[in-house]
């Protein structure tokens, strides 16, 4: 319990720092077991689709900024997990062109 604690108290410390933080990307391929995902920004990052994913795919992701605040290239994948698909919001936004 204690050791649990611990853990949940450093992983809020590092999200209060920026040192772990949130993302949501969307799925841009999927080739070899190997899926490439896209942040808003255009940031790929990369990992083994241990799971079925599809180009279109949301990921919520937590991420590890490599303590390298100030750039975004070497952060790391902490965690993923699938969070639907970009048609859902369709039935709660819908826009017009």
């Amino acid at each position: 319990m204690i050791k649990n604690i611990a853990a949940i108290a450093t992983a809020a410390a590092l999200a209060a720092a920026g040192t772990i933080y949130p993302t949501t990307c969307i799925v841009t391929d999927t080739q070899n077991d190997i899926v490439t995902m896209s942040t808003a920004e255009g940031f790929l990052y990369q990992f083994e689709g241990v799971e079925d994913n599809y180009e279109g795919d949301l990921i919520s992701c937590l991420m590890f900024n490599n303590f390298t605040p100030d750039d975004i290239r070497d952060d790391i994948i902490l965690s993923h997990r699938y969070s639907g698909y970009t048609e859902l919001f369709d039935k709660i936004i819908k826009v017009e062109y």
